[in-house]
């Protein structure tokens, strides 16, 4: 099934108004209100799997309350067979293309959190830039509702590398590209650099990272190398260049 013409005004229409916002809170809030335009669902998630420094929430929800999420946070993902499947890929899946139903249905993940929150169908999508996983969106039909259809998966398989973009602005992933493409820094690499160019000492660094102080200074002794630098000084100078 196509997208049509005017579903293709609304996705443009959608990406303008995203491209505007100056907030991961707010971003969130217009990106799931707005494919609430174009795909129709009862709840909606998005989970950001690095968030930024600066964000003091790791996701935003449309009908799922708090208490929920923590319930899934901390005890049901850890039985939620159908992220073990999907986590991480590239295109958009829908839960009745991966589960056995009638299997799935007398798990205690199912039985004991799915239903009572009367979540039945499941679809969504991981959000990449350019390959590293930013975050992930679900959208939520329950039992009485109808299934998501091809339509819906084309729509956000055409859409999320837009929100790839737009979330990498967010979280400077864009600006690690650029050091990893002229210095081969690896993704531990970036982050402290990231931290450095932010003032953070070495102590900080490493309670940031969950390292001891002295892979913080063995990992700077790397990054001093494949920069061609003698100090932190010079190492932010040379970074802010580019």
């Amino acid at each position: 099934m196509a997208i049509t013409t005017k579903e293709w005004l609304k996705i443009n229409d959608l990406l303008l108004l995203l491209g505007d916002e100056t907030s991961v809170k707010n971003y969130s809030s217009t990106l799931l209100k707005g494919i609430g335009q174009l795909i129709r669902y009862n709840w909606a998630h998005i989970f950001f799997h690095k968030p930024h420094q600066q964000l003091q929430e790791d996701h935003f929800s449309v009908g799922i309350s708090d208490k929920t999420f923590s319930s899934y946070n901390s005890y049901y993902h850890r039985l939620d067979d159908i992220r073990k499947i999907t986590f991480d890929q590239t295109s958009p899946i829908r839960s009745t293309q991966v589960m056995d139903y009638p299997r799935w249905e007398n798990t205690e993940y199912f039985s004991d959190f799915l239903k009572p929150n009367n979540f039945y169908y499941l679809c969504g999508i991981d959000i990449h830039y350019p390959n590293q996983l930013i975050a992930t969106l679900t959208f939520i039909r329950g039992k009485n509702e109808l299934d998501f259809c091809d339509r819906d998966l084309l729509i956000l398989k055409k859409i999320s590398p837009h929100f790839g973009i737009h979330l990498a602005n967010f979280f400077g992933l864009k600006k690690y590209q650029v050091w990893t493409d002229n210095f081969s820094f690896t993704q531990r690499e970036c982050d402290i650099v990231e931290l450095l160019a932010h003032g953070s000492t070495n102590k900080h660094i490493a309670a940031e990272l969950s390292i001891s102080v002295n892979t913080v200074k063995k990992h700077l002794g790397n990054i001093f190398e494949k920069v061609g630098v003698n100090s932190k000084l010079q190492l932010i100078s040379k970074i802010s260049s580019l």
